[in-house]
Order: structure tokens, then C-alpha cells, then sequence
């Protein structure tokens, strides 16, 4: 297995393989925890079950017995020329992250984990939260679609904004 390369906040880039690795912490009676795996084959079975294919993907750990991953799914999908569509997910066993899942857009080149998103879902780590976060993930993902059109024009919209070297607009 490679090298994990290190962020400069002490998180861990992880391939997922690794991910299926970091141990679970026990349930308790209200609070459910999800594994990381878990979360991502998730979130990968109803994107591929819509038509959406990953092309690339990112996983990143951090605190304490990786106790929180934060995960980019770039899809093959172009919002504009040179922007991908990018899902983002987080999972914590900390209790200080909910179970999340985010569409937005990321520079193609970019490639550190940083994109922009609107389409949320958050779920808290609860009795009933794998039910409401497949749910959620669920809506989410027959929404993108809509929300692919857009930020397609919102981002073909600035690409038309003149803006000049003295006084950029803000």
C-alpha cells in the first residue's frame, strides 16, 4: 500500500481501500455510527444507479483514529468547459461532523479536495439517521440534474462579466 500523502492540517489523502479499514466505533443506543466505506458505497451506489459515473475520487482522515473523512467524487459530467460536477461527502465517529453529502463544482485542475457546492444534505449520527440519510441522498442525487443546468449557467454568466485589472468586481 502507498504512502498516505500528509495536508497541511494533518489530514491523511487515503485511497479507499484504506477507508474500509479504519475500525467503527460501537453503536451505542442513540448514537448509530456509519463507516466511512459504508458512507462512500452509499453514496456511489445511487449515483451510479441515476446514470452518474465517478471519474475521479479523493479521501482524506483526520483526528484521532481518522475519526473524521472527508471524501470529492468528481463525476464525468461537465458542467462547462474545463468544470466538473463534484460530490462532496463527510462522515466523523467524533460527533462533531453529521453524516453530509454536497453537489457543487469544482475546477478541473483543482485538485485538493476544495470545490464549490449548494445541494446539501446533513444527517446526524441517529437511531433512525441511515434510513434518513439514504433517503436524503436519494432526493439529492434525482435533483442534480436540475441543479447541473444551474450552476452551468450560473458559471457561463461570470465567464461573461468584463472585469478589469484596476478595479475587479466583487
Amino acid at each position: 500500500m502507498a504512502k498516505a500523502a500528509k495536508s497541511e492540517r494533518g489530514a491523511r489523502v487515503v485511497d479507499r481501500a484504506t477507508l474500509a479499514q479504519v475500525p467503527t466505533p460501537e453503536r451505542t443506543r442513540t448514537w448509530i455510527t456509519f463507516g466511512h466505506e459504508e458512507v462512500i458505497a452509499t453514496v456511489t451506489e445511487q449515483l451510479e444507479a441515476a446514470g452518474f459515473a465517478i471519474e475521479s475520487s479523493q479521501f482524506c482522515l483526520t483526528r484521532g483514529g481518522d475519526a473524521r473523512m472527508f471524501a470529492t467524487l468528481d463525476l464525468s459530467e461537465q458542467l462547462t468547459d474545463g468544470v466538473s460536477l463534484t460530490i462532496g461527502v463527510q462522515n466523523s465517529f467524533d460527533k462533531c461532523v453529521a453524516l453530509g453529502f454536497m453537489a457543487g463544482s469544482r475546477v478541473n485542475p483543482c485538485k485538493n479536495l476544495a470545490f464549490r457546492s449548494d445541494l446539501m444534505v446533513a444527517q446526524k449520527h441517529t437511531r433512525f439517521g441511515a434510513d434518513r440519510f439514504l433517503e436524503d441522498i436519494q432526493q439529492a442525487v434525482r435533483s442534480l440534474d436540475s441543479f447541473k443546468k444551474e450552476e452551468s449557467a450560473r458559471i457561463d454568466t461570470l465567464r461573461q462579466k468584463a472585469l478589469s485589472d484596476e478595479t475587479p468586481e466583487t
